[in-house]
């Protein structure tokens, strides 16, 4: 625990050896004898890098990708909220986590907590009780609340600014947590049930409670999956 693992290509079992490992030298080393990052939540592009922890109320950010395992990171940014998960898309990075939201129209090279634009509390007519997940795609920021079971979804095509009520709302039966879109699908993992399910973000716009295209995984399949990642 408490280090990340990057793989050059798809694992296919769990004895395969990550290329790449942060937060301590190796697999089998100990996380306490070098920097470690307690609940690490990753978030990469392909150069920038970055990983965040609830618990530490930090920020590690690499402004290249690694090419070193036991690489310590370029800065470390201590937060003003506990972030439960983060987004990466282009130029623009969100944390949120609690009631939270923060969020960088440049991605951020620094040790100073300042973003571009910060929510607390609410959004609109939005009170948020226990943010779980967020997503970001060309088009929509997506945040998943556990305990109203919902996904909150607004159009940021004109900025992140003032934003009131969400555009389109996503009714659940379940606690949704971490949230992943590339676009044109929505993964929204449901943690204790076992799955994720994948909407059509098209699907969302016309109905509030639409059919999942797919459920990935399930009792038995999964154990408590905390992320599912959508690309292309």
């Amino acid at each position: 625990g408490n280090r990340v693992l990057g793989y050059s290509t798809l694992p296919t079992s769990s004895s395969d050896v990550p290329s790449l490992v942060l937060g301590s030298k190796s697999t089998t080393s100990n996380t306490l004898e070098d920097f470690f990052i307690t609940n690490p939540v990753p978030a990469c592009d392909g150069n920038n890098l970055y990983v965040s922890s609830d618990f530490e109320r930090t920020l590690q950010i690499w402004t290249s990708y690694p090419s070193i395992s036991g690489a310590a990171p370029d800065y470390e940014m201590d937060l003003a909220i506990a972030p439960w998960d983060s987004a990466l898309y282009e130029t623009i990075f969100v944390l949120a986590g609690r009631t939270d939201i923060a969020i960088w129209t440049t991605l951020p090279a620094t040790t100073d907590y300042s973003p571009d634009e910060e929510y607390s509390g609410s959004v609109g007519s939005v009170v948020f009780d226990e943010i779980r997940g967020v997503a970001l795609d060309d088009t929509y920021l997506y945040i998943a609340d556990w305990n109203s079971q919902a996904v909150y979804i607004w159009n940021v095509r004109g900025g992140f600014g003032g934003l009131t009520d969400p555009d389109h709302t996503l009714a659940l039966s379940y606690k949704p947590t971490r949230l992943s879109s590339d676009g044109s699908v929505l993964s929204v993992t449901d943690t204790f049930n076992h799955k994720a399910e994948l909407y059509r973000i098209d699907d969302l716009v016309i109905s509030a409670t639409p059919t999942p295209r797919s459920t990935v995984g399930g009792v038995g399949i999964f154990n408590l999956p905390e992320q599912v990642l959508i690309s292309n």
